[in-house]
């Protein structure tokens, strides 16, 4: 049987108990190679999420840099930040009335302290580009929780999540904090599929 199949009396052989003598076949073992697809199965989700992170943040900040950059949205979110970092808690010249009361975002509050190290509008499209790049990462983590025995389904449900038009259009609007919501929602949706 060893000479009608060898690659498998050597994998058989190499699997052998410890204490077990061998069989007088001495060849090495070859290394495991791990192959593109396997690779992407396992990796791919990141992969993704970096891109996303590093092309939404690049074409955000080319834009503001070139004055390409719609402003209403990005200069109501920048003020409010700046506002809040500097004790003037989520207000804005655009409203006579508090910025929670437009928008319920007290998530602006926490991105409001990196305006403390420097004020300025990069740090909204850093934590928009993150955001991103973490929505995919939830898309490719809840479909492996979703879809056990599918091994491409990460990588598709995060590609899938990276070219949707939610984050493709949301990436051209400057900044919004609604943006924050599909890596949340999708964490969700993961945690309570675990549960």
């Amino acid at each position: 049987a060893a000479e009608r199949a060898p690659r498998t009396a050597s994998v058989l052989q190499d699997r052998r108990p410890p204490n077990q003598p061998s069989s007088g076949v001495t060849k090495e073992r070859e290394p495991a190679r791990v192959s593109v697809i396997e690779w992407l199965d396992r990796r791919g989700p990141l992969l993704i999420a970096a891109i996303v992170t590093l092309v939404s943040f690049a074409v955000s900040a080319l834009r503001f840099y070139s004055f390409y950059m719609p402003a209403y949205d990005l200069g109501f979110f920048d003020q409010v930040a700046s506002n809040t970092a500097n004790g003037h808690l989520m207000l804005t010249t655009f409203l006579p009335y508090s910025f929670l009361g437009e928008h319920w975002s007290p998530m602006l509050g926490l991105i409001a302290q990196l305006y403390r190290i420097v004020q300025t509008p990069i740090w909204l499209m850093l934590v928009q580009a993150i955001a991103f790049g973490v929505a995919a990462l939830a898309a490719a983590r809840l479909a492996r929780v979703w879809l056990p025995g599918r091994p491409h389904a990460p990588v598709i449900a995060g590609f899938a999540m990276a070219a949707s038009p939610l984050l493709t259009n949301a990436a051209s609007l400057g900044f919004h904090t609604e943006s924050l919501t599909p890596a949340i929602a999708l964490f969700a949706l993961e945690a309570a599929a675990t549960r």
